[in-house]
C-alpha cells in the first residue's frame, strides 16, 4: 500500500494507493494478493530444509564426535560443525541442533513473509485515490 506521493517537481500528496499489477521476471515468482500487496511464492524446498534441520537436531542423541558435529551443522553450519567436533560437550551439541531446528521451523512456517524489493524503473500499475482528512480529537 502506498501512502505518500512525491512528484518530480517536489510536490507531496497524501494518497491511498494499491498495487494492481507489476511487471517482473518469471524468476521473481511474485503474485498479488487481494489488497494489492506483492507476495513472493514460497518454494517447496522449505519442507526439505526444515526436515534436514530437525534430522540434524535429532542426530545429537548420542554423545559421539560425529553426532555433535551434526548438531552444530544444524545450528551454525560450518562453524557449528567445527565447534561441535572440537568441544566435547553433548549439551552444547543438543542446544545448537535445537536452535537450528527451531529457527528453520520459525523462518519457514511461522514468520510473516519477506520484503519484496523491485529494481529501479520497474513498471507498476497503481490505483491511486486521495486520502481523506481525519478529524483528530
Amino acid at each position: 500500500m502506498f501512502r505518500d506521493l512525491t512528484l518530480p517537481n517536489g510536490v507531496e500528496s497524501k494518497i491511498d494507493g494499491i498495487l494492481n499489477g507489476v511487471q517482473s521476471e518469471a524468476a521473481a515468482r511474485l503474485s498479488l494478493d487481494s489488497e494489492g500487496g506483492s507476495v513472493p511464492q514460497t518454494p517447496k524446498t522449505r519442507y526439505l530444509r526444515t526436515a534436514i534441520s530437525v534430522g540434524l537436531a535429532a542426530a545429537t542423541h548420542e554423545n559421539e564426535t560425529l553426532n555433535r558435529a551434526e548438531g552444530g551443522a544444524g545450528g551454525f553450519k560450518v562453524v557449528g560443525i567445527i565447534v561441535g567436533a572440537a568441544v566435547q560437550s553433548h549439551p552444547l551439541a543438543i542446544s545448537m541442533g535445537a536452535l537450528g531446528a527451531s529457527r528453520s521451523i520459525y523462518n519457514n512456517f511461522i514468520a510473516r513473509g519477506r520484503d519484496v524489493d523491485f529494481p529501479k524503473h520497474t513498471a507498476m500499475q497503481v490505483e491511486v485515490g486521495a486520502r481523506e482528512a481525519r478529524d483528530v480529537r
